[in-house]
C-alpha cells in the first residue's frame, strides 16, 4: 500500500495486465476481444438477464409441479442458470455469458416429457 500511495507501480509475476487488456481487450477502441462465449453488454443487458433469472424462481416452481410425476423416478433432474459478467475497468465496458445447464438422467420417456416442459418455459 505504501508503494501505491507514493505513486509507485507494483511489478513482478502476476502484475502484468491480463492478456488482451494491453491490446485493447474487452472491447476497447471498438475491438471485440472477449473470452470465448462472452458477448458485449451494457448495464441494461446484464440487468435483463438478472431479471430473467430472478423470475425463474416462480417459473421453476411451475416446472417442478408440472414435471413432478415424471422427475420423481429420475436419478438426476435439475436445471441451473449461470451468469458470468466481466467488467473492464480500463474502458468501463462489460461482457457476459449466460449458460443454462440441464441434466436429466432416467428413462428416455421421462426425459422427453420433462425436457418438453423445460423448453416451454425457458429459451
Amino acid at each position: 500500500m505504501t508503494l501505491l500511495l507514493a505513486g509507485g507501480v507494483i511489478t513482478g509475476e502476476g502484475c502484468a495486465p491480463a492478456e488482451g487488456a494491453a491490446a485493447g481487450g474487452g472491447g476497447a477502441g471498438g475491438k471485440e476481444a472477449f473470452p470465448e462465449g462472452f458477448k458485449a453488454a451494457n448495464d441494461d443487458d446484464i440487468a435483463k438477464v438478472q431479471d430473467f433469472m430472478t423470475g425463474f424462481r416462480e417459473t421453476g416452481k411451475k416446472m417442478q409441479e408440472e414435471c413432478k410425476e415424471d422427475a420423481t423416478s429420475m436419478q438426476r433432474a435439475f436445471c441451473v442458470m449461470v451468469l458470468n459478467a466481466k467488467m473492464y475497468p480500463s474502458n468501463h465496458s462489460w461482457s457476459y455469458k449466460f449458460e443454462n445447464y440441464r441434466v436429466l438422467v432416467g428413462k428416455q420417456e421421462n426425459i422427453d416429457k420433462c425436457n418438453a416442459k423445460i423448453k416451454e418455459h425457458l429459451p
